[in-house]
């Protein structure tokens, strides 16, 4: 559909898409509201607690359009530049925790027909798995045979495709001016020489050029009469692919006559999504059939390769398998339609939640997590979380939950449109742009200036020198201290951030303002973890972001900066980090495996002298 054409269409219905949707949002909300209306004695309760919550609330100010921005006083907002309002008119902040909670009662529950279960820790089976591909043949294990002197096909001693051949077997025979002149030349030269002189060593020479190997030498001293055919040999051991050369036709030298291939050598090549690949490994075997045809399940291969590179437009890789045993009737340029077959040994242990608890939120996914109960009712939380691969209807937790808290697993939609009506963190509220903002700020690209950085010099590189401290102190194990250095970074990071958009001016502004919110939430994220473990998982999201400020900013402090990794962290999937040490120093494991994994890469500091210079 043309651009035009889906503009007219969204104008023309898009007002009646939105208003059912929010039917469908009111229908909901309308349920829930009546029955968790609070009843009066509850009303008498919380109204202390409302007008103590109302008053902190007064004294910050946010912004309509950006619930996540907080300030002290009046001002615009950083990010679209609106007036700001006091916190108490705007809602929930996206710092307070109330933001993201919804209580109902006990009608309210079962009216809305909510379900949870709890997160688990269970062993993986294997994933079910089902890939395409084709039989291939690369470059190294098929090749042309080409005419190695010019002249005719009198005979192709080869005629069908898929022949077996040798190597160094005849499979056409050539006339050639060249090859008859030639060995007449020799033929003249041994009958004047008897054997000897310069002539002959000249004619030898000559035929060995034309491409005569030396045991035909042989056989050509020995003849009485020049040979006018020319035997074309196989070069190698396979199957005849195809037959480019007829009988009676001309040929110039070089040209490809047959394509011959080993098909002992054969590989399947596999395409495998974006989403599918981190649950593909080396070694995995694969059941093969063709499409639209029965196979014996004898016929498997196993995974050799996995090319690290997508296909820009498909966004799928190739994946290579080798065959066991024999082909059982498989063509090259066949369709095969691929299962995973189950994998031997012991399974891997992972947390887990059902499929069906999880609400996608760009990059993320939001879940609702069941609380406490009071006598209001019982509390649901609205939580982002990182999940990983689909197993056999159930999804791999990476972070954001703990064994044994419960998720609504049937119901969360209901209950997104209720927060969506209340304000509260939902799929539709605008704290979700951090999954958009930290998409922009992946492709950011650097260094400002010094003129461009200014004022916000001096606070960039604290804010830098905060994630370092925070970084030390979670690798020994002290979360008070590195969320004391996360508090200084986020208040290092105000700075910059009034610096900048006072400075800043397009396109840099636009840089800046896709990587400052992300910024602050994941140093929030770091603020508000309760326990060692959790501030640990939430620091890959803070270095992801800190290695984006570093490639707009470049290495701000006075010592270089180490960029290390562990392989094993996250349950297998790796966690970067930087730190100051030279050594390696486990922010994610800490004193339990402190020195585990390697230092990549080294920032040297950024000469700002010389920058200085270049300026003037």
């Amino acid at each position: 559909m043309s651009e035009p054409s889906h503009r007219a269409l969204l104008k023309r219905w898009g007002p009646h898409l939105a208003s059912l949707s929010l039917g469908a949002a009111l229908s909901a909300s309308l349920l829930l509201s009546l029955a968790d209306a609070p009843q009066p004695s509850q009303r008498a309760q919380s109204a202390s607690a409302h007008h103590e919550q109302r008053a902190e609330l007064e004294s910050k100010w946010t912004c309509s359009m950006h619930p996540q921005v907080s300030a002290p006083q009046a001002g615009l907002c950083p990010l679209c530049g609106m007036k700001l309002i006091p916190a108490a008119e705007g809602g929930h902040s996206h710092g307070d925790s109330a933001a993201s909670q919804l209580k109902l009662n006990e009608v309210a529950q079962r009216r809305a027909m909510l379900a949870t279960e709890a997160v688990r820790l269970e062993a993986l089976p294997t994933p079910r798995l089902e890939l395409w591909g084709e039989l291939e043949l690369g470059a190294g294990e098929r090749g042309q045979v080409s005419a190695w002197v010019g002249g005719r096909v009198e005979r192709l001693r080869v005629q069908r495709v898929g022949a077996q051949v040798k190597r160094g077997q005849v499979i056409a025979d050539l006339y050639s001016p060249a090859l008859y002149q030639a060995h007449q030349s020799l033929l003249t030269a041994l009958k004047l020489k008897r054997g000897g002189g310069a002539a002959t060593r000249a004619a030898k020479e000559r035929l060995r050029l034309l491409g005569v190997r030396e045991s035909e030498l042989k056989q050509l001293i020995k003849a009485k009469r020049p040979w006018r055919r020319a035997p074309l040999r196989s070069d190698r051991d396979g199957v005849v692919l195809s037959i480019q050369a007829r009988e009676g036709a001309y040929v110039a030298e070089g040209s490809p006559l047959f394509e011959i291939g080993d098909m002992s050598r054969a590989w399947v090549s596999l395409r495998a999504p974006l989403s599918e690949l981190e649950s593909l490994k080396v070694g995995d075997r694969f059941e093969l059939r063709p499409h639209g045809a029965l196979l014996s399940a004898s016929a498997r291969g196993v995974v050799n390769l996995i090319e690290p590179t997508l296909n820009t437009r498909s966004r799928v890789a190739r994946v290579r398998l080798s065959l066991e045993g024999e082909l059982n009737g498989l063509h090259l340029g066949a369709v095969l339609r691929a299962r995973l077959v189950e994998r031997e040994g012991p399974r891997p242990f992972k947390l887990t939640i059902p499929d069906s608890a999880a609400l996608l939120a760009g990059e993320q996914h939001l879940v609702y997590v069941e609380g406490p109960e009071s006598a209001e009712g019982r509390s649901y939380e609205a939580r982002l979380v990182r999940l990983g691969p689909r197993v056999g209807g159930r999804r791999v937790v990476l972070s954001g939950l703990r064994r044994g808290e419960r998720v609504v697993s049937r119901g969360a939609f209901t209950l997104d449109a209720e927060a969506q009506l209340r304000g509260s963190l939902s799929l539709m509220s605008p704290s979700l742009t951090l999954a958009q903002h930290r998409a922009e700020a992946e492709r950011l690209e650097g260094p400002l200036s010094l003129a461009e950085l200014g004022a916000a010099l001096a606070p960039l590189k604290a804010l830098t020198g905060a994630y370092l401290d925070a970084q030390a102190q979670l690798a020994e194990g002290s979360l008070q201290s590195a969320q004391a250095a996360l508090k200084a970074g986020l208040s290092e990071l105000e700075r910059a951030n009034k610096a900048l958009n006072e400075q800043l001016t397009q396109p840099a502004s636009s840089l800046w303002r896709a990587l400052a919110p992300v910024l602050r939430a994941d140093l929030s994220a770091g603020l508000s973890a309760h326990s060692l473990s959790d501030a640990r998982a939430r620091f890959d999201d803070l270095t992801r972001s800190l290695e984006r400020l570093l490639a707009l900013t470049g290495n701000l402090t006075d010592a270089p900066i180490y960029a290390a990794s562990c392989p094993m962290a996250f349950g297998g999937h790796g966690g970067r980090w930087l730190q100051r040490a030279e050594e390696v120093d486990n922010v994610y494991y800490g004193d339990e495996m402190r020195r585990c994994g390697s230092v990549d890469d080294e920032l040297k500091p950024r000469d700002l002298t010389a920058d200085a210079e270049e300026r003037r």
